[in-house]
């Protein structure tokens, strides 16, 4: 049975989609100081699942590069698929897809990725050279425009048919809001719009940021941008123990 495996290495934040579930983590990376994460001699759970070993050192990634690493890297244009952070994010998310080891059937597993719209061309050959050089150069690799994700989410339903005709017929404008970029493409009869395709800067982690100030101008508490995501899901901030909405 054929292996499908979806990644989206976020600005913000990685989502990985696999058989083996569903998985998100922050899209930050960190060096891996072993002493931190030992308890009374104790090697910390955490040391064994969010940790990559590139370069001949081991790095920290998603939650516990934020908890344990003295310092994170962040990356925010196109060029970070060329360093060091993204092919940490990377391997882990291929890690967490089962798709890193040598049990691996190549001819039986896709892997699908997206870019940003303006990015798509010059990153495309080396995304795929970097999946295949951590997987097997014969597993087949499909990198799309990242929009495109959610056009075929509303077209498609589970089974592959067309569940909605409008779209394949209509122009379709699809904005996507990341966190540090949004990216712009029409859609024509089931073709782009060349012409209509666009990526700018500014997204989500613009609004964090002033949420981000808000909670420590009201409550003297610091939370980066990517903890504010956290927030914003529960609804609410412990201060002393107490919940403020």
């Amino acid at each position: 049975m054929q292996k499908i495996v979806g990644i989206d290495l976020g600005f913000g934040f990685c989502k990985v989609y696999s058989d083996n579930g569903r998985h998100i983590f922050p899209s930050i990376a960190g060096p891996c100081n072993e002493e931190v994460l030992r308890v009374s001699g104790v090697r910390n759970p955490a040391y064994e699942h969010e940790t990559v070993f590139l370069d001949n050192k081991r790095f920290l990634v998603g939650n516990s590069a934020a908890r344990y690493s003295e310092r994170v890297y962040q990356a925010r244009d196109k060029d970070w698929i060329d360093s060091f952070t993204y092919r940490c994010l990377l391997h882990h998310a291929l890690r967490l897809a089962g798709v890193n080891n040598s049990s691996l059937v190549p001819q039986e597993t896709v892997i699908v990725t997206g870019l940003p719209v303006t990015h798509y061309r010059s990153c495309r050959p080396k995304l795929i050279d970097l999946v295949k050089s951590m997987t097997h150069p014969d597993v087949s690799v499909k990198v799309t425009l990242q929009p495109l994700g959610s056009y075929f989410d509303h077209l498609l339903c589970d089974d592959g048919g067309i569940q909605d005709m409008e779209l394949v017929h209509n122009r379709v404008g699809v904005i996507d809001i990341g966190f540090y970029t949004s990216d712009f493409i029409t859609i024509e009869s089931l073709e782009l719009v060349k012409n209509l395709l666009d990526t700018r800067e500014g997204g989500m982690s613009s609004v964090y940021q002033e949420i981000a100030r808000e909670i420590f101008n009201s409550h003297g508490i610091r939370k980066e941008t990517y903890e504010v995501e956290r927030v914003i899901a529960d609804g609410y901030i412990k201060v002393y123990g107490e919940k403020k909405s």
